[in-house]
């Protein structure tokens, strides 16, 4: 009997051991999971912004070179005007 409960009880904690890992890893991927989103979207965002301020830069030179004040002043204040010149330049 008591060779019995101990061998149960082996292979209790072995099974227990072996869901607890399972549930380990699954909590740990979908955390880890998270976790890498997170720093993939605030790095793309980083991303986007970095390109969206040189495009926006280029296109302000491209309009200073040309001489071209109005439609510069007017592509800082209008966002579709501002995209029909990134057209006109191949900005796009």
């Amino acid at each position: 009997l008591a060779y019995a409960r101990k061998e149960g009880r082996e292979e209790g904690i072995g099974i227990g051991r072996e869901e607890g890992i399972g549930i380990g890893r699954e909590e740990g991927i979908g955390i880890g999971r998270k976790e890498g989103r997170e720093e993939g979207r605030e790095e793309g965002i980083g991303i986007g912004r970095k390109e969206g301020e040189e495009k926006l830069n280029q296109l302000y030179l491209l309009l200073i070179k040309q001489n071209r004040m109005d439609d510069l002043q007017k592509a800082a204040e209008d966002k579709a005007f501002r995209q029909k010149l990134y057209q006109e330049f191949g900005l796009e």
